[in-house]
């Protein structure tokens, strides 16, 4: 099962994505609130897409058909351009194990011949047979020049039908055959060009083509006068050397073309055009200076408007013929008045300017023509060698025709092809005058075809259509003949025709577009099963070992691959596949039938390794019949007539009882290197020569088959060499004999090597080519279970390869299969009735000591090859295994890896998850002593744990990039391993700990090849094992991860309280790792949706030891110096209470007691008593009511140790805390302007810009969200109360007891009054508001009873926090409308927050800055943290307020919408976490946090809520 992002902004250019007939795929598409009802049209068909459990769209749809796919996004009926995904049929699958062969028809004899021919092929294992053009040709010999589409070849065929051809082909049910289409040309002497006008291009629909026809008229005029001698400046009739064509090019430019004036097929003529504009707009202003001047110069101007509109068309159709769009020219002119701002004279003077640019672009194209005309001179006469330039009717001696004049008297364009042309389109149609620039490799025998529109031009679709889809019944597939020059519409076309009537077809292509970019737009819109490639042209093995790896998948299939990204979408035990777009596949020709062959372009020694190289690609093979039979030069597909010989050529054989055999030592220069063996009883040694090479010692000798030992002694004393295998403490080898087999061609072998390439492709799929020096290469191909690997070894003709290389192989030799090269002597004889075979020598057989001395690499346990002598053409074919030890590795690990151990991990606590799987740098250092891993080239880890390098594995993965900085790590050494397994043995949990060792521990014993492919199994593994474990499998993955980042905060660190970390990483260690706020609005998402329950009590026991003032402390600190400047945490601790209290019903702790750290409230007081030991302990609920009635009686304090040691920014106004009950409200008020004791709490720190001491946000008086968290807490205490589970029934006043259900009550009568702004100002008296600052209407005030008036207008996030904590406190529709305005000015679409202030707000920046040292007041320092940039957490009580205010009318698809960005962040973003707060529009903020644990809570219990409303 495989699955794809849909991201409608992006496409990979350079790959496509490729399916599988009857693969199904899930498709994803982001869910945003601009998307409501998408839908995506496959092939025409529109299909809405459904919601998925995660919250995006998705489909499951299975691909039933082959070819092309083509599909379009739909998006509130807005439509993403097409694209396309490319299904292949399952006979593609087979693709790489096949070679193909290109025959030549006529050389195959009569049809009647074909049978034994093919069969001949067949026998050497050929799996798949080419044919070039079969149909009727004119009088061209070229297999290329069809005359007629429709009918086969009567020379070839006779009266033969494609109905018998095809029986022929049903003979052979194994082989697959192609044929050559060719959808750009026909015969210039077709006679169904003459009977459809349209069907060329000609001087009648296209027009431009004129001065290009002239030019080539010109040219065969010139060429015919040339040949007769009657040219008085050149009358040689030959063309011999450059001076010659130097000479000749000066003549055709200035005394042939020059005199011509072809640049005035690029003009009009000025002056008709303005006196026609003169005589039709009479009241144009005659001269410039007579305008009125007066326009505005920030709009664009009337002469602007007017260069803008002016087209100029019919460039090349007639001398001053130009057409300019005169009559749209005079309509802008009336419309307006525009004469009166427009003059004649500057109109004049456009048209000049126009003109004089069209000379300009005219000089270009016949500089650009001459240029042509001598390179194409220079390669038909100096380079082949044609010198004589002769007489012909065509005139086409010197230069190919561009034109044919047809029996109809039309000139009809010739067909070519462009180096490199990216057009997707006609080049004959195109404005860039190819026809008269010169600039096309022109086929004088060929017509292009013009198709124009189907429906203007339906009789030559038709007719195509008609001759496509005859071949496509007949053969397998086609080969798309000069595929780049072809319109992209009518390939497109014509292939959907071809596979109605054939679906499985398939379609090869050569594509010349000098792009891959647009190599894929063609792959992708044709549904192109293979790329054409041609490694004939490649001169050294650096570019041949390139292509090569390009070829065979571009590191797709390298041995040890990184696997694809996996998802879980609905379970966890369900996995999808990430489908990785890919480049297309190859067929690798190592010779194609329209090149020169290898012999002539390298010599006969290329021919052996490169058949051996394309068969060990991982990519389909190709070859033109002769290159078995060393044929020394291509076969012309023009007027090559003979039969291939059917002569089969004998074996020569004899067996080999005694063997060469070399030996080689390595060490330093100079010494006396002797060998003894049992060769000879070990009797006299034998003295090893030193090379040309220092320290390279050999000693070749030939010995009987047998078994042999052997000693070497180095300047006299004997050396056992550490490398070398040892038996009875010696050396040794054996000897086989075997007979050795002569072949005098390659037929034989390539038997054997299309028999291999089966193997390769069913056994080992995996890759690794590799080159060395400038001429050897090896392909190393190995099976899935990396067990076994195939080793080519190969030296083609490049150059002199390095005698002395060294070559590691994959493993132990376990056989060596065959050798194969040459020795001297190449012979062919021209035959006038056959296609004779030529002859060499290629010796078989495996003695591979003859050429290299076997070494063993006892650590990576695998032979290494050093070698001898290396012959150009050796080409080796080892079997190699894994050594014992790494197979029983591999074979442990694999089975460990399918082994489901979750329950190993079922146990872990909360700490021991935090440190398997996360521990920032600050805790990593606080807990083990040293910092995250460094990665060399890539960068520091971000966790200590598995996740750290999880990120950096997913990079790796999304391109298979084995060069990847991880994967170069994990190859060298076990640092990273050691560092991961290390880092957890002081864990408790022996289950999970013994897990862990044990899949590390077999990492280690692996080949070190294998090691990235199997750390990225292993890692995502033990992550979904630990999930499983924590039962966090819900159905959402977005609910998982947000689950799992929960505990990102929960490291245990020695020397502090177990407490929550803020947020990673700026809040990790010491003073600053928890905040009692932070902590109880994280509370419940991180502690008891995690089922955390005792991590939780532990939390409330913690912080309510700290109880002072009243008030439960912000900054912890451990309870060392614990700060008392929040006015909010000790209501969020009340409400975290209730909520542990709803989740667990352990009404056991209220009652629970816990000893205070502080003993008094005055300082001199705490310390008097604890000097006296003297210990106060208080119950839960006694804490809770001391906060609740500390509030009702009044808190009025001033901070202790006021003063610089503990706020070096806050003024002394700023330490004096006072908050008490507003008895005319029932809400909690405080605070003064010179704190803040809100979640809002920046104090400002800029001398310079005069900020320092104040706060950014000091919003004393009663804020919104603090009267709703008040209405929550009093509500659960009136609760537990009547439940008999509080002792309290409400507060003492001066005068009275409050109880708490009548504080309730009270606050929510005065909530409306003192909060919302009404619609119209004439309910203001409803309502205690001041219309001085009234900036919104109908939206609820930030505060009430503020010292700054102003500030409770503003509108901020916070109305929001108060709805999602007390929906029962607002009005439906006023809390309906104030979100609405909420989302309108606080949310923007890429946002993860809401902005803290609306941006109209003078104080408002999109920013935080923190280092910003300007003396801008509301910048500096970053005094913009809550007045402007948005903050996460709040975005989580934004949807609960969306869940309370709408219910059921929030459909889970606009739920889900609004969560699309955390989404993508928390699954993307490294830290694997939500952050702290951003700038506008989600863009990232440096000086924020990137995981907050608050945000990750407030999300994940907004995503609960709303999962269990539903």
């Amino acid at each position: 099962m495989y699955y794809i992002n849909l991201n409608p902004e992006i496409q990979i250019e350079d790959k496509v994505v490729y399916f599988y007939q009857g693969d199904t795929c899930r498709f994803i598409l982001q869910n945003k609130l601009q998307y409501q009802n998408p839908k995506i049209k496959i092939q025409k068909e529109e299909i809405k897409l459904a919601l998925g459990e995660n919250g995006d769209w998705q489909l499951d749809y299975e691909f039933k058909t082959t070819g092309s796919i083509q599909y379009i996004i739909i998006l509130d009926e807005k439509q993403t351009e097409p694209r396309y995904f490319v299904v292949q049929p399952l006979v593609a699958k087979i693709l790489k194990q096949m070679t193909i062969q290109t025959i030549l028809p006529h050389s195959l004899g009569k049809f009647q011949d074909f049978k034994n021919q093919i069969q001949s092929q067949v026998d050497l294992g050929y799996d798949a047979f080419h044919f070039p053009p079969i149909q009727k040709l004119g009088e061209s010999p070229s297999l290329y020049s069809i005359n007629d589409q429709l009918q086969l070849n009567p020379d070839v065929f006779g009266n033969n039908t494609l109905d018998d051809l095809k029986q022929l082909l049903n003979q052979f049910p194994k082989q697959y055959f192609f044929i050559d289409i060719l959808l750009n040309h026909t015969a210039y002497d077709s006679e169904w060009i003459n009977q459809i006008p349209d069907a060329t291009y000609n001087l009648k629909n296209s027009p431009h083509l004129n001065v290009a026809v002239s030019l080539d008229s010109l040219l065969a005029e010139f060429t015919i006068k040339l040949a007769r001698g009657e040219y008085p400046n050149y009358s040689k009739k030959r063309v011999e050397t450059e001076e010659d064509l130097n000479k000749l090019i000066w003549i055709i430019e200035h005394e042939v073309i020059r005199p011509k004036k072809y640049h005035e097929y690029f003009q009009f003529k000025v002056q008709d055009h303005v006196d026609t504009i003169l005589k039709r707009v009479p009241r144009i202003v005659k001269q410039t200076y007579d305008l009125d001047m007066d326009e505005n110069i920030f709009i664009e101007s009337a002469l602007e408007k007017l260069k803008k509109l002016v087209k100029i068309t019919l460039k090349g159709a007639d001398r001053y013929g130009v057409h300019v769009n005169i009559d749209q020219i005079i309509q802008f002119l009336e419309q307006n008045e525009n004469y009166k701002r427009v003059s004649l004279q500057q109109i004049e003077e456009l048209f000049t300017f126009i003109n004089s640019s069209n000379i300009n672009e005219a000089e270009r194209y016949i500089q650009d023509a001459v240029g042509a005309i001598k390179g194409t001179i220079r390669y038909r006469k100096l380079e082949c060698k044609e010198y004589d330039i002769v007489e012909n009717a065509k005139g086409n001696s010197l230069l190919g025709r561009y034109f044919t004049k047809l029996p109809n008297g039309n000139f009809a364009a010739n067909n070519g092809w462009i180096a490199g042309y990216t057009g997707f389109d006609s080049f004959a149609e195109t404005d860039d005058h190819h026809y008269f620039r010169r600039s096309i490799v022109v086929w004088d025998d060929l017509i292009k075809i013009r198709y124009g529109n189907k429906k203007e031009n339906p009789e030559v679709w038709n007719y195509i259509k008609k001759y496509v889809q005859l071949n496509a019944k007949v053969f397998h597939g086609f080969r798309l003949d000069n595929a780049h020059s072809t319109p992209l519409l009518v390939g497109e076309y014509m292939m959907k025709k071809a596979r109605k009537v054939n679906p499985n077809i398939l379609i090869f292509s050569e594509l010349f577009t000098g792009s891959r970019v647009n190599d894929t737009i063609f792959t992708r819109q044709l549904g192109i099963n293979s790329l054409l490639r041609e490694v004939n042209h490649c001169d050294d093995s650096g570019k041949f070992n390139g292509e090569l790896y390009f070829y065979s998948g571009d590191g797709e299939n390298s041995i040890g691959s990184l696997p694809n990204k996996v998802q879980q979408f609905e379970s966890l035990d369900k996995q999808w596949i990430e489908v990785r777009p890919s480049v297309p596949p190859s067929l690798i020709y190592e010779q194609s039938h329209d090149n020169r062959s290898l012999i002539q372009s390298h010599g006969y020694k290329h021919v052996l390794p490169i058949a051996a190289l394309v068969t060990f690609s991982n990519a389909m093979g190709g070859t033109c019949r002769g290159y078995d039979t060393y044929v020394p030069y291509r076969l012309s597909v023009t007027g090559e007539r003979r039969i291939y010989s059917l002569n089969k050529q004998t074996i020569d054989s004899y067996y080999e009882d005694y063997r060469s055999i070399t030996l080689r030592y390595d060490g330093l220069p100079k010494l006396d290197v002797i060998v003894y063996g049992s060769w000879d009883g070990w009797k006299s040694g034998s003295k090893l020569i030193e090379t040309l090479v220092p320290g390279i010692y050999i000693h070749n000798m030939t010995l009987q088959k047998g078994y042999y030992e052997y000693k070497f002694q180095i300047n006299l004393e004997w050396v056992e060499l550490h490398n070398k295998e040892l038996q009875n403490n010696n050396h040794f080898f054996e000897i086989k004999g075997e007979d050795v087999k002569i072949h005098k061609t390659l037929e034989k072998p390539r038997q054997i090597l299309n028999q291999l390439k089966i193997e390769l492709a069913q056994q080992y799929p995996q890759i690794h080519p590799q080159f060395y020096h400038k001429s050897i290469q090896s392909i190393t191909r190995q099976t899935l279970d990396h067990s076994k690997s195939k080793i080519l070894i190969a030296v083609p003709e490049f150059s002199i390869p390095d005698q002395f290389i060294s070559i590691q192989l994959p493993g132990k030799i376990q056989s060596v299969d065959y050798i194969f090269y040459n020795t001297e002597g190449f012979n062919w004889v021209e035959n006038n009735d056959e296609i004779s075979k030529g002859t060499v020598n290629i010796l078989q057989h495996t003695n591979i000591r003859e050429f290299a001395d076997i070494y063993y690499d006892f650590e990576k346990r695998c032979h290494i090859l050093k070698f001898t002598q290396v012959p150009v053409s050796i080409s080796i074919i080892i079997t190699c295994t894994q050594d014992e030890y790494f197979q029983q590795s591999l074979l442990h690990l694999n089975n460990l890896i399918v082994k489901d151990n979750q329950q190993s991990f079922s146990r872990l606590q909360s700490k021991e998850v935090n440190q398997i799987l996360f521990s920032s740098e600050p805790e990593e250092q606080a807990l083990i002593g040293h910092g995250l891993y460094y990665l060399e080239n890539y960068r520091q880890l971000i966790y200590a744990g598995l996740a750290g390098p999880l990120s950096a594995i997913r990079d790796a993965a999304r391109n298979n990039n084995l060069g990847h900085p991880l994967c170069e790590n994990l190859r060298k050494g076990n640092w990273l391993l050691d560092y991961l397994q290390q880092r957890i043995q002081n864990i408790s949990n022996n289950d999970a700990k013994d897990i862990i060792n044990e899949h590390f521990n077999l990492l280690k014993q692996i080949p070190r090849f294998l090691i990235p492919a199997y750390f990225s199994i292993v890692v995502e593994k033990l992550v979904n094992n630990i999930l499983k474990g924590l039962k966090i499998s819900n159905k959402s993955n977005f609910k998982r991860e947000l689950q799992l980042s929960g505990y990102q905060f929960l490291a245990h660190l020695p020397n502090e309280l177990h407490t929550m970390s803020a947020g990673l990483p700026h809040f990790t260690t010491g003073w600053s790792r928890c905040w009692g706020r932070d902590t109880f609005i994280s509370f419940r998402g991180i502690y008891l949706l995690n089922n955390l329950f005792n991590e939780a009590k532990e939390a409330i026991l913690t912080f309510g030891s700290c109880l002072r003032h009243g008030l439960i402390p912000n900054l912890l600190d451990s309870c060392n110096n614990p700060r008392y400047n929040c006015r909010d945490a000790c209501w969020w601790y009340i409400k975290a209470v209730k909520d542990y209290l709803d989740a667990t019903q352990d009404y056991q702790l209220l009652n629970q007691e816990v000893q205070l750290v502080f003993l008094d409230d005055d300082i001199d007081k705490h310390y008097q008593k604890k000097s006296q030991n003297i210990i106060v302990t208080k119950s839960i609920q006694d804490i809770v009511q001391n906060i609740v009635q500390s509030h009702a009686t009044g808190i009025r304090f001033r901070e202790w140790r006021a003063g610089n040691s503990i706020d070096q920014n806050m003024s002394s106004e700023g330490f004096n805390i006072h908050l008490q009950l507003d008895e005319e409200t029932g809400f909690i008020v405080g605070g003064n302007w010179r704190n803040c004791l809100t979640w809002m709490d920046k104090m400002g720190s800029s001398e310079e810009a005069g900020n320092k001491g104040i706060p950014a946000t000091s919003r004393d008086g009663a804020p919104i969200e603090m009267t709703a968290l008040l209405k929550v807490c009093l509500d659960s205490l009136y609760k537990l109360n009547s439940q008999g589970k509080y002792k309290y029934e409400g507060v003492q006043l001066k005068n009275r007891k409050l109880t708490f259900k009548d504080w309730s009550n009270f606050l929510a009568s005065n909530f409306d009054k003192f909060y919302w702004v009404p619609k119209d100002r004439e309910q203001n008296n409803e309502y205690h508001i001041s219309e001085d600052h009234i900036k919104h209407r109908q939206i609820y005030r930030d505060l009430c009873k503020s010292s700054k008036p102003r500030a409770e207008y503003q509108l901020r996030c916070n109305a929001s926090i108060a709805i999602g904590l007390a929906p029962e406190l607002f009005n439906q529709d006023k809390a309906t409308r104030h979100l609405a305005t909420t989302e309108l000015l606080l949310i923007k679409p890429n946002s993860l927050g809401l902005k803290t202030l609306e941006p109209h707000a003078s104080e408002y920046l999109e920013f935080y800055d923190n280092s910003d040292r300007s003396s801008t007041f509301k910048l500096a320092h970053g005094f913009s943290y809550h007045n402007g940039p948005e903050w996460v957490w709040v975005y989580g009580f934004f949807l609960k307020a969306l869940i309370s205010v709408h219910g059921q009318r929030l459909t889970k698809q606009m739920f889900h919408a609004y969560l699309a960005n955390h989404r993508q962040t928390i699954h993307q973003n490294e830290w694997y976490s939500l952050p702290e707060m951003t700038n506008s529009n989600g863009d990232y903020n440096v000086y924020s946090c990137r995981a907050q644990a608050w945000s990750i809570a407030t999300i994940l219990e907004a995503v609960h809520d709303f999962e269990n409303q539903q």
